[in-house]
């Protein structure tokens, strides 16, 4: 009976001790992700990442759970640190180990903020092993379904141009830009629906020269798109009043009239432009007043 009793209880006392740690790191965990929430110092973004490890290293089959941290660990090295290697290959456990029939949006959202800094090397430090750089691809290109939810679910929080939080509206921009760059052979009509409206959040928060790299990427890579002309004309109206760039956006201008001299929408504004161009408010109006009724 004793021996029996003791076959029971210890399984049951194992099990009671990981649960236990589980929710000790559990707990812990949350306190220090609201702490971190006030105040991102890097100590608080360390101490959060040690956590989430320890939390996955004790609790391996929680794939649920250690997907979830493992992206969050991934997402505060990189956006702490610019340490891509680390992440992106803590990113590539969370999908090899962990991905089974969950949620992947958030994982591909950090995955793709990493390959768009490796796009346009915005960090000076990153170098990635070709290896790593394969693996990114790789699951982005099979996760392309996620990486679309994640841009969705991203537009949705956007809220309006009032209240935009700039640091979302940026973290939109490069993600879309990530994605286009996975999807524009196969996907043109969504990369140019993307780049359009992440062109114009660029705008928005004031961002002139972010917002003429996307609608040049539409003309360059699609310019026999519908929506080309629109983006290109777009170039010369951020030229011509958002930049005060005279000659740049004359030049846009009478591209556009070259390329598209039969548009509907843009070619008797872009007409109407090169004959304003540089001229004072008082000058327009007196154009119009001499001009026959």
């Amino acid at each position: 009976m004793q021996k029996a009793l003791t076959f029971t209880l210890v399984p049951l006392l194992i099990t009671l001790f990981w649960v236990g740690c589980q929710n000790k790191n559990t707990a812990e965990i949350q306190k220090l992700e609201a702490r971190y929430n006030e105040d991102a110092s890097v100590a608080l973004a360390d101490s959060l990442v040690h956590l989430y490890r320890l939390s996955v290293k004790e609790d391996p089959n929680n794939h649920a759970q250690n997907l979830i941290y493992l992206t969050r660990a991934a997402d505060i090295r990189f956006t702490k640190t610019g340490d891509a290697v680390t992440a992106s290959r803590w990113l590539d456990d969370a999908i090899k180990n962990h991905s089974e029939g969950q949620d992947l949006a958030e994982t591909m959202g950090v995955y793709a903020l990493i390959w768009n800094a490796y796009l346009y090397k915005k960090i000076p430090a990153l170098s990635l092993d070709p290896a790593d750089v394969n693996n990114m691809r790789f699951h982005l290109d099979k996760n392309l379904q996620w990486l679309d939810s994640c841009v969705v679910r991203l537009e949705k929080k956007l809220g309006t141009p009032t209240s935009l939080d700039k640091s979302s509206a940026w973290k939109y921009i490069d993600i879309c830009e990530a994605y286009v760059d996975r999807i524009t052979k196969k996907q043109p009509e969504r990369s140019v629906d993307l780049l359009m409206k992440a062109a114009g959040l660029a705008k928005t928060i004031e961002n002139p020269n972010k917002a003429i790299q996307l609608y040049n990427y539409i003309v360059d890579k699609m310019p026999n798109h519908a929506k080309a002309p629109t983006a290109m004309f777009m170039t010369g109206f951020i030229y011509e009043n958002d930049l005060g760039n005279v000659e740049k956006a004359r030049a846009v201008y009478e591209g556009f009239l070259i390329k598209y001299p039969n548009d509907p929408d843009f070619t008797d504004d872009a007409q109407m432009a090169l004959k304003l161009l540089g001229k004072s408010p008082e000058e327009i109006i007196k154009s119009f007043e001499k001009a026959p009724q």
